[in-house]
């Protein structure tokens, strides 16, 4: 099984959202004072799963933490995968640059991103030509056209 791994940058917001900053000081200094028990021991670096001794937990052991999560919430099934292609379809819908998006998901060739999101990509070129006709159609335009199509 084949696992990526990729660091992207957050908004400045954003950790608020995730993480409370008390908890996660706590668990770094957890992290820490835990690789130094294990002195030489530690077979890992700075993975954020990870076994007693450091070494990176199995992506199965990840698939099944996250499988009891939606069982015990009653969730519909999605997989560490889907939240990549939600992140993806988010950030083309937000207006992110196709060649940002390929270095922040590590995909080799932008056409890849093209192929696998074209619905996505269709979908936010039609809200920037909604987006364009806003901007340029007068205000009294736009409440003559309204008031018609309530008519």
């Amino acid at each position: 099984m084949f696992v990526f791994v990729s660091f992207v940058m957050l908004g400045m917001h954003t950790p608020t959202h995730l993480h409370d900053f008390k908890k996660r000081t706590a668990n770094r200094q957890w992290w820490l004072e835990h690789r130094f028990k294990c002195g030489d021991k530690w077979q890992g670096s700075d993975w954020v799963f990870i076994q007693d001794n450091g070494k990176p937990i199995a992506p199965n052991t990840l698939n099944f933490w996250l499988n009891q999560l939606i069982k015990q919430n009653n969730l519909e099934h999605f997989t560490p995968h889907s939240l990549r292609h939600t992140f993806s379809t988010l950030q083309i819908m937000s207006g992110v640059n196709i060649r940002t998006l390929q270095a922040r998901t590590g995909h080799a060739q932008a056409s890849t991103l093209t192929n696998i999101y074209a619905h996505a990509i269709k979908t936010a070129d039609e809200m920037a030509t909604e987006a364009l006709d806003d901007m340029l159609t007068p205000k009294a335009l736009k409440m003559k056209v309204l008031s018609r199509q309530q008519a």
